[in-house]
């Protein structure tokens, strides 16, 4: 039900009627829905069904963080048998073909990516809401990090060696995708993670959707205790005129967000210690 409303109150669903859709959720690893690291297979499962009731082709997939791994992941987490039951097609987007798309970027002029992306008529974010030890917070525009195949992933990292330099690069490639908006399971997030602060999953009892990712974005990093000014892909976004710059500057419908609001525990920033391994894979 907090899911269709969702869909309802932001558009989305009326949006996304009868259209051919991929859905691309958060698939880390083949981790249990109580460890909070993807989106949670009962939240994907919804979401399906109630786009197949709409008509939809639904499509839900991702490239896993487990290299090479995302069929086994899917299955692990539970996620492949929820999205067939529900009436969706399971998208291993490790798999191929891919087509190398040209961008006027400021770290990459050009990605390889899942031909799926180009054959579905729109492409939905649906995220874990979480802290995270790069960017602070990954939500919906972080999360087309994982359209990316296998290693190629790396290449971000060893490409852009600083936070701000991640966070156009995630830009760079969120223009290749342009998506048509977000529905974050922020039910249970993750706070914490990283050096010092363990992962902690945090009950926040939130389901949020919208057609600007950059905005849905906005709104969950204020529903756990961010300042957007605090993060560098919200920076970022802002900079090249793609998010906007404040709370103020996004309509919100539904429940009042202030009663709703929960603090995540902040995650510990490991910059270097990533970066060095970032470099000693995309070596190998």
């Amino acid at each position: 039900a907090a899911v269709g409303r969702a869909l309802d109150l932001s558009g989305l669903g009326e949006k996304l009627r009868g259209r051919r859709v991929l859905l691309k959720i958060n698939l880390m690893k083949g981790a249990p829905p109580e460890k909070c690291i993807n989106t949670h297979p009962e939240f994907v499962a919804a979401l399906t069904a109630l786009l197949v009731d709409q008509g939809c082709e639904v499509h839900v997939g991702d490239s896993s963080g487990v290299l090479g791994f995302t069929d086994e992941a899917l299955a692990a987490a539970g996620l492949d048998r929820a999205i067939r039951d529900s009436g969706g097609r399971v998208a291993n987007l490790d798999a191929g073909p891919f087509r190398r798309v040209p961008v006027e970027g400021r770290v990459f002029d050009a990605f390889y990516l899942p031909e799926l992306l180009f054959q579905v008529d729109a492409v939905v974010s649906v995220p874990k809401l979480k802290t995270h030890t790069l960017t602070g917070m990954t939500g919906a525009v972080k999360n087309f990090v994982g359209v990316l195949p296998g290693g190629s992933k790396c290449e971000l990292h060893v490409r852009a060696p600083h936070p701000q330099a991640v966070a156009h690069a995630i830009l760079d490639l969120y223009s290749a995708v342009r998506p048509a908006g977000a529905v974050v399971d922020g039910v249970w997030g993750l706070a914490g993670q990283g050096k010092g602060v363990g992962p902690r999953p945090t009950h926040a009892g939130l389901v949020l959707a919208g057609d600007d990712c950059a905005a849905v974005d906005v709104v969950c990093a204020e529903a756990i205790g961010f300042a957007p000014a605090d993060l560098p892909l919200a920076r970022a976004a802002v900079e090249r005129g793609v998010g906007p710059a404040s709370i103020e500057d996004v309509e919100i419908a539904g429940d009042d967000l202030a009663a709703h609001r929960v603090t995540f525990d902040r995650p510990g920033f490991e910059w270097k210690r990533w970066r060095l391994a970032a470099r000693t894979y995309y070596k190998l």
